[in-house]
């Protein structure tokens, strides 16, 4: 599975260094004057650089898989409804996820 690290639109960046400020992993930098995912190893897709950048320069971009119905493991589940003061439960069922 490839890991997606955010795009930069040279185009859009003003190289004004929000990202690099705001980036956890200092994996973006401001070289010539442009934003770059210097270290894309260390982007944890956290997109604080997307919200931060006022010339919107950076997307996050991310896709949405759905899986055909019946593929997904269902496991039981315990729920409980309230505890009794000797600590039992006063209803248990079992649903499916």
């Amino acid at each position: 599975m490839k890991t997606a690290i955010p795009e930069v639109d040279s185009e859009k960046c003003t190289g004004c260094g929000d990202c690099v400020e705001q980036c956890p992993t200092d994996a973006v930098e401001v070289i010539d004057g442009k934003a770059v995912i210097v270290r894309p190893g260390d982007c944890t897709y956290c997109t604080d650089c997307e919200a931060y950048c006022p010339a919107h320069a950076i997307r996050c971009p991310y896709e949405i898989v759905l899986l055909p119905a019946g593929t997904r493991k269902r496991t039981p589940v315990r729920r409980s409804h309230g505890k009794r003061a000797d600590g039992t439960h006063t209803k248990t069922r079992t649903f499916r996820r």
